[in-house]
């Protein structure tokens, strides 16, 4: 069932971009719930077998753009979920539903607000 234009339009962003979104994000995180560029020490390399000895040249070699990355990331989604809380209020949604589309784009950026880009609200009936 298609969402239907109105205040209170909502689309959820697909399974498959909010598994590699996951993913990618949590390529920095372990189970302490640390950052892999804060605690890059805490990381059991050995037992993540090829894939830990991928991140371990990568924490060691390029550590410096792993933390830039890092930040730069989570800011990049900041200013996406700003930037639709207002295009939101702009196509005339709810602030309910605007909250919704922001927490949903500070999560799993462009690949949400490409849905609120298309959604066109409908014209108001002349009369």
């Amino acid at each position: 069932m298609a969402p239907q234009p109105g205040p209170e339009y909502f689309r959820r962003t697909g399974l498959g971009a909010v598994t590699a979104i996951s993913l990618g994000l949590g390529l920095y995180t372990n189970q302490e719930y640390k950052a892999v560029v804060l605690a890059p020490k805490s990381i059991p390399y050995e037992s993540l077998g090829f894939f830990g000895s991928f991140l371990q040249y990568l924490t060691v070699n390029h550590y410096g753009k792993l933390y830039f990355g890092y930040y730069l990331t989570w800011i990049i989604h900041g200013v996406e979920a700003l930037y639709t809380y207002k295009l939101a209020g702009d196509k005339g949604l709810t602030s309910s539903t605007r909250l919704k589309w922001s927490l949903q784009t500070l999560l799993f950026g462009i690949f949400s607000l490409k849905f609120l880009n298309a959604y066109q609200p409908p014209k108001p009936k002349r009369g």
